[in-house]
């Protein structure tokens, strides 16, 4: 018994229990039994993930079913009638977004115990109606999302955040533009504390925001937001960041509308040797950094330089043909004086336009601008033909005022003063007078609304008042342009003639 008790053996002296053997066993065979042991807790945690997996699958498959479902009924409920071809024949003109905003009762009673699925529903519902059009549906859906996230899942959350710039963006379609402000500095300032205000998402939302001051021509408020989109080192803007480019190129828009040409050209000239390196899949803002500074030059007077900026390369298929550069082009030849390839090229473009249609302010632009050189010309009757057009098809829209209208209206102005139709030039300077008043921040027209106004004044007698204002016309010039710019100078020789 003592040699079998030191071999770890069954002694003999009394009857082995089961658990005695056992231990006995564990004893000689460690190696093998940890082994064993090991492989067998492996064989369990792959069954349990196994089943842990088929058991949040067949959650995550009775979610989509349980959606699936919503969104059968909610589409059927809409139509009346449980046959997809009813619900499109009966009401052939109802909407996806028109048939789930009739269903807000069913989603109150359908996920009222599921509040992360119903935002869910909810986020797709006022998106889908946020870009189909239906503004003050998609705000209700979309601070609903946003009030069940911030409950479940606190106001810090990405999933919260990401909703508060679409939030913005419906208020401001639906008028609100007051509420759509405070949503879209709120969204600034909780991404700048969740993220910090270096971070690229946060940049991104002050491009964002940026870019949505600018076009309501809230030129100080979307400077600040672009300087916030970018970042710096030792003071100077780092192109080498993608949203800093952006928001470099996309700014001059600002400094222009302010009058800031200089300052302007020196920003885009900063970002070309990075704009030269895009790749192909940043051809947008490649094609909007030619645009923006083949514009500037034009406006600085360089057009010889713009002219060969934008004539695009040998070969160029017409076929794909940027229209947009292509009128600043025509614009850059006449400004530079070569009157018949200007008038051909605008007349090309504008033929272009009525047999492919674009967006129509593509249309509206090109006669703007070719009023202006027809302008130039002496050619009063056919720049106030499209000087009337495009302020006729700007009008048709029943958009707000903005300073477009204001340049287009100066034009017709001019246009009808030397026509000697007193009466819709007079028209035209009061509305470009009230609409001026509108944007105190808009520099870049208001010599040409004060030239037109001169130009009225001496045609109707009162010389006077007119040498008063085109002096201050000439002053507004110089503040915008060099002394020795044309546009100064004009205003200068058409003061010495009266």
């Amino acid at each position: 018994d003592l040699r079998r008790y030191l071999a770890n053996e069954p002694v003999v002296a009394g009857p082995p229990s089961q658990v005695y053997l056992f231990k006995k066993f564990l004893r000689r065979r460690r190696v093998e039994v940890a082994a064993a042991l090991a492989v067998l807790v492996v064989l369990c945690l792959g069954f349990a993930g196994t089943v842990i997996g088929w058991a949040r699958a067949t959650e995550e498959s009775k979610r989509l079913q349980f959606t699936i479902d919503f969104f059968s009924e909610t589409l059927a409920d809409a139509s009346a009638s449980s046959s997809p071809i009813a619900l499109w024949s009966d009401t052939p003109s109802l909407t996806l977004g028109e048939a789930l905003a009739q269903s807000q009762g069913l989603i109150d009673s359908t996920f009222e115990d599921q509040p992360e699925l119903e935002a869910t529903i909810r986020e797709l519902i006022g998106l889908a109606q946020l870009r189909g059009g239906k503004f003050d549906d998609a705000q209700l859906q979309l601070a609903r999302t946003i009030e069940l996230r911030e409950y479940k899942l606190g106001q810090d959350d990405p999933k919260v955040l990401e909703l508060l710039l679409p939030t913005a963006e419906a208020k401001s379609k639906a008028g609100d533009i007051t509420g759509a402000m405070t949503a879209a500095t709120e969204a600034y300032d909780r991404h700048a504390r969740v993220y910090g205000p270096d971070s690229e998402i946060t940049r991104s939302v002050a491009l964002w925001i940026a870019r949505w001051f600018n076009s309501g021509f809230r030129f100080a408020d979307a400077e600040n937001y672009f300087e916030k989109a970018m970042l710096s080192v030792a003071g100077t803007p780092d192109t080498s960041d993608p949203i800093t480019l952006a928001a470099l190129v996309e700014r001059v828009a600002v400094s222009v509308s302010e009058g800031e040409l200089a300052r302007a050209e020196s920003h885009l000239r900063s970002a070309e040797p990075q704009i030269n390196q895009l790749q192909d899949s940043d051809a947008k803002l490649r094609t909007l950094f030619t645009r923006q500074l083949g514009m500037l030059l034009v406006l600085r007077g360089k057009t010889d330089e713009a002219i060969r900026y934008l004539t695009p390369p040998p070969g160029t298929d017409s076929k794909n043909e940027d229209r947009v550069q292509s009128r600043l082009l025509a614009w850059a030849e006449g400004r530079a004086g070569n009157d018949a390839v200007a008038n051909q090229m605008f007349n090309r473009l504008l033929d272009a336009e009525r047999q492919h249609p674009g967006t129509p302010f593509r249309e509206i632009f090109a006669r703007l601008f070719f009023a202006d050189v027809l302008l130039m010309q002496s050619n009063a009757k056919e720049a106030a033909t499209h000087a009337d057009l495009a302020i006729e098809k700007y009008d048709a829209f029943g958009l707000q005022n903005d300073p477009d209208r204001l340049w287009g209206r100066a034009l017709g102005a001019m246009a009808h003063t030397e026509l000697g139709e007193f009466d819709a030039a007079e028209r035209l300077l009061d509305e470009a007078m009230q609409i001026q008043e509108l944007f105190p921040e808009h520099k870049l027209h208001v010599p040409t609304v004060l030239l037109a106004k001169a130009k009225f004044e001496h045609a109707k007698g009162n010389n006077e008042a007119a040498t008063a204002t085109v002096k201050e016309a000439i002053k507004r010039a110089l503040e915008i342009y060099s002394s020795d710019h044309p546009v100064p100078k004009s205003m200068q020789a058409w003061r010495d003639s009266i």
